[in-house]
């Protein structure tokens, strides 16, 4: 009979515990970086004097099925994005952020899981459309 009590404190600690997501780490990858056109952005954002540098796309990794693409992009800060977008709804969500470790070695982890049911505008709309152009 003292197991059970115990059994549901230990239960409830794992329910209670934030679930932390393991950073994911591929090595040796091939990278084609094409530049996206009208993305100009601050490579230190609040900074007016810093150089303005575009986002790229890896038109090496770029799948779609039906309406639905998956791609990776760099931003100007050197951060690695992996999107899932809808090239007929516009709509786009990030899977993925992280770094890259270096040229061949990138380290990412989930993104919340979050669509929006805005289309996509700015930055993201040119991006989208850039990856939807290629396939």
């Amino acid at each position: 009979m003292k197991k059970l009590p115990l059994l549901l404190i230990a239960f409830s600690l794992l329910m209670a515990q934030p679930a932390i997501a393991e950073k994911i780490v591929e090595s040796d990858r091939e990278f084609a970086w094409k530049e996206v056109p009208g993305t100009l952005q601050s490579s230190e954002p609040g900074n007016p004097k810093a150089e303005q540098l575009p986002w790229y796309l890896n038109a090496k990794n770029v799948t779609r099925q039906g309406d639905t693409i998956v791609f990776e992009t760099v931003s100007p800060e050197a951060e690695y994005v992996k999107f899932e977008g809808n090239c007929k709804t516009q709509q786009l969500r990030v899977q993925y952020l992280g770094e890259f470790q270096s040229e061949t070695k990138v380290a990412y982890e989930p993104a919340p899981d979050f669509w929006s049911s805005d289309k996509a505008t700015g930055v993201q709309q040119k991006l989208l459309n850039s990856a939807c152009s290629l396939n």
